[in-house]
């Protein structure tokens, strides 16, 4: 259901004419939601789980992510009250590129090895925007971000910035979203053809 809502929401079919494809909805699943923030949100915290068992001593957080999230909250929120959830929607998965590339440019991996205070840093900045992009997201994937908040073992129950206080994972993580196989549009096409 999440994933139709936000394909909904990236179209935003509302002030718009808007013809449902099953390529489209397929691409938008397999591109934003799982390639960009299923991604992110699994390749960081089964890299703690993996590498920390779960927890993570550091909670310094990086000044300029902070910033940007705070301000994220403010222009996301300020396009949901207007009714453009698709302007809104497309901030947040800016974000989420910008996190996936900050993850990739700090290398994590041989930080691990090389300087584990640094690399307890990362990540903690890592879970930090993903505690709040979670919350971000809150209106448009209900039921992951559920998930997620599970994940995390915290919540936010309101509409700003919060700094996460700590990481301490649950042990069972699992991706947010599975990969649509494309030759399922052709079998959900000769489907219809049957049927008219």
């Amino acid at each position: 259901m999440d994933a139709i809502r936000c394909y909904f929401s990236i179209n935003n079919p509302e002030t718009r004419d808007f013809n449902f494809t099953y390529e489209g909805f397929i691409n938008s699943i397999n591109g934003e939601l799982l390639g960009k923030w299923g991604n992110f949100v699994n390749r960081t915290l089964q890299f703690i789980n993996k590498s920390f068992d779960g927890k993570l001593n550091s909670n310094k957080v990086d000044e300029t992510i902070e910033s940007k999230l705070k301000e994220l909250y403010d222009v996301v929120g300020n396009d949901i009250d207007n009714g453009d959830t698709k302007d809104g929607l497309s901030k947040i998965f800016d974000f989420i590129n910008y996190s996936n590339k900050y993850f990739d440019e700090n290398e994590p991996w041989k930080l691990a090895k090389d300087d584990v205070s640094k690399c307890e840093d990362i990540l903690y900045n890592c879970c930090n925007i993903i505690f709040n992009i979670n919350n971000l997201l809150k209106p448009y994937l209900f039921e992951t971000t559920k998930k997620v908040e599970e994940y995390l073992n915290s919540n936010i129950d309101s509409w700003n910035y919060q700094k996460l206080d700590g990481v301490q994972l649950s042990k069972e993580i699992e991706p947010l979203f599975i990969r649509y196989d494309k030759s399922k549009i052709e079998e959900e096409r000769d489907l219809l053809k049957q049927n008219n």
